[in-house]
């Protein structure tokens, strides 16, 4: 028998992947700081979207940068850095607006309130209040802090409980979620406008339609009177 002969394996030497552009808490903290200051400094009101003056000076895109001739990483670095900046627009933008729709309605239909993600129109109370809240919600934005989720207590599995207790904390939920829909009478003032406008009109139109019969029932009267006469 001739002897086996082993092809060489090939020796693959994993790379390191590079980072193109920060990942780090640190760098996106100092980078949400800037954005935030340059913000301030620009403007006093973030309610229009569009009157919100956006200048970024070019010192805050070379922030850690690392000093590289590859377009590609300086261009991903930009737009990393640029998204940052947006967000905190974002943010701040939904913070500052006021908590009602800004679609115009008619006199008689009151204004409707919106849900807001974020502060449902209460204004923040100073800027490191609002540099700390915009920072906690980027982090968790980019995945680089775990977001809290809260879970309502009848979803908590507890072996204590009994099939009672259960059941009046799941409709003691429930009531407080649909309670706002009890005490909110828009709707209803809003059909009993419309009932009240149909009828109105139904009645108008009966009453056009009762004039314009007896107006044909007078004609057609006097003309036979004539013809008879």
């Amino acid at each position: 028998d001739e002897p086996r002969i082993e092809s060489p394996r090939k020796i693959f030497i994993e790379e390191q992947v590079k980072l193109f552009v920060p990942h780090s808490r640190e760098q996106v903290i100092q980078l949400c700081h800037e954005s935030l200051r340059i913000l301030f400094d620009q403007n006093t009101d973030f309610s229009n979207r569009s009157t919100i003056k956006c200048q970024i000076p070019n010192s805050y895109f070379i922030y850690d940068l690392q000093d590289s001739d590859n377009e590609n990483i300086q261009r991903n670095h930009h737009a990393y850095c640029q998204m940052i900046f947006d967000l905190c627009i974002e943010l701040l933008h939904e913070m500052y607006t006021e908590n009602i729709q800004l679609t115009t309605y008619p006199e008689w239909q009151k204004l409707k309130l919106i849900q807001k993600r974020f502060y449902r129109g209460n204004k923040p109370e100073n800027h490191h209040f609002i540099e700390q809240f915009i920072q906690r919600k980027i982090l968790e934005i980019l995945n680089l802090d775990k977001r809290q989720i809260t879970y309502s207590k009848w979803r908590i599995s507890n072996g204590t409980r009994n099939i009672k207790e259960n059941f009046e904390t799941v409709l003691d939920e429930e009531i407080r979620r649909t309670e706002s829909q009890w005490i909110n009478y828009d709707d209803d003032c809003i059909q009993l406008k419309f009932d009240i406008a149909d009828s109105i009109l139904d009645q108008l139109i009966q009453e056009t339609l009762t004039e314009c019969f007896d107006v044909v029932h007078r004609r057609f009267f006097f003309s036979s009177n004539s013809t008879r006469l």
